[in-house]
């Protein structure tokens, strides 16, 4: 959170393979960022390994109650350029980058001396994204340990862990998801109240 507050960042990345959790701490930080009313809006958009730049600027736009003159083709600058601009302080999020997005030329999103209070909150399993948008500032999420992923998977799944004809299985599917915050935590409320051992087996 103390980057959103740093005047010199405008760009922010949070890097880590896929399942890491990526999206759901960009969640989080947007819901305690709205908390602490650091910004007076923020919007969140999903970029995608194919981005539709017209349908990304629509979203934008919705989310700032703006309406674009076409839905299917990219809108000029202006409208939600000056839209951004009139927002003191706003925070973007976009979400799931594959490679450079045009923010300026293709996006309209006014950054850095066009508009200083404009944050940009980026995620992406590829680093190189990073350097090619000139991200002032790159936060990498690893997998969990062994014993970290254990502790969550335990935490999610319950009790049931603990039974006595399911403990070493439960530690074998624990093991399984090699890490993953995600796929730790669906699984494991989706076995919390199962107690059929062939199921766990399957599981793991």
């Amino acid at each position: 959170m103390e980057a959103l507050d740093d005047e010199n960042i405008n760009m922010i990345g949070i890097c880590g393979m896929g399942g890491v959790g990526k999206t759901t701490i960009v969640e989080e930080v947007c819901r305690q960022a709205k908390a602490e009313k650091k910004f007076d809006k923020d919007v969140m958009v999903v970029v995608s390994q194919t981005p539709n730049l017209a349908k990304i600027q629509g979203k934008i736009a919705q989310e700032l109650n703006l309406v674009l003159e076409t839905k299917d083709k990219l809108e000029t600058p202006q409208s939600l350029w000056v839209r951004i601009k009139a927002e003191k302080k706003i925070l973007v999020v976009l979400d799931d980058i594959w490679d450079k997005v045009e923010l300026i030329e293709k996006v309209s999103i006014p950054v850095e001396e066009d508009h200083k209070g404009c944050k940009i909150l980026l995620t992406s399993r590829r680093k190189n994204v990073y350097n090619k948008m000139n991200a002032e500032k790159i936060f990498s999420i690893e997998v969990l340990d062994e014993e970290e992923a254990w502790i969550l998977f335990r935490g999610t799944a319950g009790e049931i862990v603990a039974s006595t004809d399911l403990n070493p299985i439960t530690r074998e599917v624990a093991r399984e998801y090699g890490g993953l915050p995600i796929a730790i935590v669906t699984v494991g409320r989706a076995l919390m109240k199962n107690r059929s051992k062939d199921v766990w087996i399957d599981a793991a």
